[in-house]
């Protein structure tokens, strides 16, 4: 068998030399991995991007962003280029405040720095070379806390300004551009950095700017690709960084010095990487050749304090050598320097391969079942999943109050919710249990013996009063009653006329009226010496108790209760029609039916009512009512939060009419949650690991937690990645 035809040829081709670049930014990290393709650089790996807050977390973003860049390229490339925004960025290279924090990254992940280049920059230098020519724009790099604005002119950054952000984006970008005092600005916005921009897209195009700046004309507005900036910073930067490396370049015909002197857009050396990187903040110490290592030799060094870490131990054919050391800032004692050897393996070890023998092929085969098993089912995971990514936010709330119109048709110079008035009745009946307390029994009675000692006969009407003498008890006669007047010999005798077995009964209830036999009285306002009574017998029949009995709060309760139930029956009668509306009242209930089962002080366990009433509506759509507030309250609401019918409380105080409208103020105590695209995030979260979605969805404003539920269940993959689509993204107040 001839292997050669097998593997291919026996020459040694150069293997393919990658580099790494990383844009560092306010909170956000990105990578690449690139290469040198016949002379042009070209993107080989795209890295993860990764939220950073802190010195910790931007080591670690580093690292897990370049390394899903480099996941398919091996050996992993080492010599890096930094994008670094203005700010991090001074006349003699990198800023002193952010020196150490560089040399940090560059120590611990064991990284060979081969340039800086400023982002704006390096976008600048990739737009001219995408389209041909210099760009003239204004660049906007939108992130949490702040904008920065820059003028660039025929590709060259002319001047830059930071912005806090307000929550009016148009404004903070007019303050930053009336800063640089130009007498003319171009008429192009450039958005990037912030992923989705389309909300911010129009806030820039509404905007008046020819009435507020120095604008000819109203500026085009475009949103540059999120992953553009880092492109830029391989794409464009890189080629003047493999320059300075020495590398074989493809040299792009610069545009004529007439028309514009371009400039460097990347700190690099004039001569090698060395010169300017000193510059920088690095401290290089020079090498000598590296000696020849026979091609066969068995020869294996054992480490000491001062021989270099080797990165492969497998026999070599050559050998390059390159070493740095990072000298800390303001610190007279050197930090110890770390010797790094780039050592390229030989490829003779084909002419010592040798196939298995048999008995190693059933263990083999099988192994290689087992891995395309798990390689199809991870494929199959990773390609066709689905996940679910809940969200948990503390939500934002915001309150607002104005005052609306509601008419049947629009009103003039006032935000008007159209409606239609209706008339509605119902009835009900009702009973509820009574409250009241009432005494109830029987009244006492008896015969009297009234006498007359008066000069003439003296007639009684029935209800005549008698009263005892001791004042406490009080009767009435029953039936008229005439006493004849006395003789002369009646009166010597002292035999008085007297009429008899005239019946009476007690004024009101109770067994205190049941008196003794001979209780004198008093007859109505007749004094004693003219008219009195007296008791024949014993009187009897008087009883009382309490009982329980209607009192007035019963009624109206009652009362209430049936108005509420007709109430819901006019509400339900409209929303069975259309359950998209709601109704606000113009007036109280009129009832043309009220009739209650016990009077108040009756008698009676519980009380009744039947109501029949009717009650005049302004019946409106409530989709209508949402839309009309949410147009109110969005220029108040923060830039890029958003609430929903289901998060917002709205209510109407009672109408007052005016003229053909009736007036109310509307009250809003809505919920605010930031907006989320599912496309792009879904974009964005594909394929990550369940740690790094959590640490990007951290700048969802609010975030508290996050979980994860994907399917099918594959044992280790869906319980640690995400599929590369079909990812649902549902934001949840806690």
């Amino acid at each position: 068998m001839n292997l050669k035809n097998i593997f291919g040829s026996n020459k040694n081709q150069p293997p393919a030399e990658y580099f790494l670049a990383v844009e560092i930014h306010e909170s956000l990290i990105k990578s690449v991995c690139w290469e040198l393709s016949e002379g042009e650089p070209k993107i080989t790996g795209q890295g993860s991007f990764e939220m950073w807050e802190d010195e910790e977390s931007l080591i670690n973003g580093v690292d897990a962003s370049i390394t899903e860049a480099v996941k398919n390229i091996k050996p992993e490339p080492h010599r890096i280029i930094f994008g670094l925004p203005e700010s991090w960025l001074g006349d003699e290279g990198i800023h002193s405040t952010k020196k150490n924090l560089i040399s940090r990254i560059i120590q611990e992940l064991k990284l060979e720095p081969i340039g800086v280049v400023p982002t704006t920059q390096a976008i600048a230098q990739y737009l001219k070379q995408k389209e041909g020519i210099p760009p003239t724009a204004i660049l906007l790099e939108i992130f949490t806390s702040k904008i920065v604005v820059s003028v660039v002119k025929l590709g060259k950054v002319e001047a830059t300004e930071e912005v806090g952000v307000s929550g009016d984006l148009a404004r903070d970008v007019e303050e930053g551009l009336a800063r640089m005092e130009f007498d003319r600005l171009p008429a192009r916005f450039l958005l990037t950095d912030g992923g989705n921009l389309e909300d911010e897209q129009q806030q820039i195009l509404a905007y008046p700017w020819q009435e507020r700046l120095s604008f000819v004309h109203m500026p085009k507005v475009e949103i540059l690709p999120v992953d553009l900036s880092i492109r830029a910073i391989a794409l464009a930067g890189g080629t003047e960084a493999a320059q300075h490396l020495g590398l074989e370049v493809k040299v792009v015909e610069e545009t004529p010095p007439e028309i514009i002197e371009e400039q460097s857009n990347i700190y690099t050396p004039d001569v090698k990487p060395e010169t300017d990187l000193e510059k920088l903040g690095f401290v290089f110490e020079e090498t000598s050749p590296p000696e020849e290592i026979p091609e066969q030799s068995d020869i294996i060094h054992e480490p000491d304090a001062n021989s270099p870490i080797k990165i492969n131990e497998m026999p070599f054919v050559s050998e390059e050598a390159a070493t740095f050391a990072i000298q800390g800032e303001g610190n007279p004692t050197p930090k110890p320097k770390i010797n790094i050897k780039v050592l390229i393996p030989k490829l003779s070890f084909l002419k010592q391969f040798k196939f298995p023998s048999l008995s190693y092929k059933l263990p083999i085969a099988a192994a290689v079942i087992v891995l395309l098993f798990l390689c199809a089912t991870s494929a199959v995971y990773l390609f066709t999943g689905k996940a679910t990514v809940t969200v948990y936010v503390t939500p934002q709330k915001f309150t607002h109050t104005f005052q609306l119109a509601i008419a049947e048709k629009e009103q003039q110079g006032i935000t008007t919710l159209i409606a239609q008035k209706k008339s509605v009745s119902g009835s009900a009946q009702e009973s509820t249990p009574t409250t009241g307390e009432a005494t109830v029994g029987d009244k006492a009675s008896g015969s009297i013996t009234i006498a007359n000692k008066s000069s003439g006969s003296i007639t009684l009407k029935p209800g005549t009063p008698i009263i005892s003498d001791s004042g406490n008890y009080k009767f009435i006669l029953d039936t008229a009653v005439t006493v004849a007047s006395p003789s002369a010999d009646d009166i010597v005798k002292a035999q008085l006329p007297k009429t008899t077995g005239v019946k009476v009964t007690a004024s009101k209830i109770g067994a205190e009226l049941n008196i003794g036999k001979d209780t004198t009285f008093s007859v109505d306002n007749y004094p004693k010496s003219s008219l009195y009574a007296i008791a024949e017998n014993d009187f009897s029949g008087g009883t009382s108790r309490t009982v329980k009995a209607v009192d007035k709060s019963d009624q109206e309760k009652v009362l209430g209760l049936a108005t509420d139930k007709i109430k819901e029956q006019t509400s339900s009668q409209l929303t069975s029609q259309d359950p998209g509306t709601a109704s606000l009242p113009l007036n109280d209930l009129h009832f043309t039916e009220k009739k209650f089962s016990q009077g108040i002080g009756e008698e009676a366990s519980d009380v009744k009512i039947n109501l029949v009433g009717a009650v005049e509506l302004l019946v409106y759509s409530k989709q209508e009512l949402f839309d009309l507030i949410k147009k109110e309250l969005s220029p108040k609401v923060p830039s890029g939060l958003s609430f929903t019918p289901e998060t917002t409380e709205i209510k109407l105080t009672e109408p007052t009419k005016k003229g053909d409208s009736y007036l109310v103020n509307a009250s809003v105590d809505a919920t605010l949650f930031q907006e989320i695209s599912q496309s792009d995030y879904s974009k964005l979260l594909g394929g990550k690991s369940i740690s790094q979605a959590r640490q990007f969805l951290q700048s969802i404003s609010g975030f508290t937690d996050a979980k994860a539920i994907t399917s099918p269940p594959i044992p280790f993959l869906s319980t640690s990645y995400l599929p590369f689509s079909n990812i649902s993204i549902e934001v949840i107040p806690r």
